[in-house]
């Protein structure tokens, strides 16, 4: 039996009892934080996208909390703070061009070069031409 298999047959046996429902859907939101919210990147994204099974987790994500959808894209998109104060449906927009390579992650902005520090003058010694003619 192969785990698609499996999975819908939990959900059926589930759906008749409440506890057993419940259990079902705490296993599958902590899986899906592990695996997707807290575990996800963009190479992930992208290998989904190629199986296309981004579909699926983007039905998946609807469904979660803002909070869920924020922590994707500090994921994928860390240096990118700007799409996490648009809506959701941007947000989304924002992570499916990243999974089809239309869209790259905001660069590390480099940080300003500080200037090289002063070289201190050395003082003269005493001596050269002068010095000498005045020994003598």
């Amino acid at each position: 039996m192969q785990i698609k298999d499996k999975a819908l047959a939990c959900a059926r046996l589930s759906a008749n009892s409440d506890k057993a429902g419940t259990e079902l859907t705490t296993v599958l939101d902590k899986w899906f934080e592990k695996h997707f919210v807290k575990g996800v990147s963009l190479k992930a994204l992208q290998s989904l996208d190629a199986t296309d099974a981004l579909a699926t987790f983007e039905s998946v994500i609807a469904l979660r909390s803002e909070a869920d959808l924020i922590a994707v894209m500090r994921k994928v998109d860390p240096q990118n703070v700007t799409v996490l104060s648009k809506s959701r449906a941007d947000m989304m927009l924002h992570i499916r061009a990243l999974a089809s390579g239309a869209a790259s992650p905001t660069a590390k902005p480099k940080p300003p070069k500080k200037p090289a520090p002063a070289k201190a003058a050395k003082p003269r010694k005493a001596g050269g031409f002068l010095a000498n003619a005045r020994q003598g």
